[in-house]
C-alpha cells in the first residue's frame, strides 16, 4: 500500500520542524556551555577579575575601564559593565553565531506553524468526509 503524496509532504514538514528544533537546542546550548566556561574562569589565578574578555576586545569603549559583567540568556552573551554605566557585548558568543542560532529559531517556527497548519487541514478534510 502506498502513502498518499500529502502524507507524505505532512511527514516531511513534521521531521524538518523537529531537526530544526534539535538543531536551534543544540546551538543554544553550546552557547551557554561557551558562556558558562568562561565565566567559570572569572577569579580563578592572577588577572582574572575583570575577565579578560572585557577588557581586551574591540568593542570596548576607547579608556573605558571594565569593572563587571553580566550574563544574557536571550540572546546568549556576556555583557561588561564599565565604571561609567556603559555596556558593550565581550564578543565570546560571535554576532555570527547569533545570526545562526536566530536563522535556526526561525526556521523551527516557519516548519512548526507549517505543520499545524497542515494538521488542521487535514482535520477539516476528515470532518468534510464523515
Amino acid at each position: 500500500m502506498t502513502t498518499p503524496v500529502r502524507g507524505r509532504r505532512s511527514s516531511f514538514v513534521r521531521r524538518m520542524a523537529v531537526s530544526a528544533a534539535v538543531v536551534t537546542g543544540v546551538l543554544y546550548v553550546l552557547a551557554l556551555l561557551l558562556i558558562g566556561l568562561t565565566v567559570s574562569e572569572v577569579g580563578e589565578g592572577a588577572d582574572s577579575t575583570p575577565m579578560h574578555q572585557c577588557r581586551h576586545t574591540s568593542q570596548r569603549p576607547r579608556d573605558a575601564v571594565v569593572s563587571t559583567h553580566e550574563v544574557r540568556f536571550v540572546p546568549p552573551a556576556i555583557m561588561c559593565r564599565t565604571t561609567d554605566g556603559k555596556r558593550f557585548d565581550s564578543g565570546v558568543v560571535s554576532s555570527g553565531y547569533h545570526l545562526t542560532l536566530g536563522v535556526a529559531f526561525a526556521t523551527t517556527l516557519v516548519f512548526t506553524a507549517a505543520a499545524f497548519v497542515q494538521a488542521d487541514r487535514r482535520a477539516a478534510a476528515a470532518a468534510q468526509r464523515g
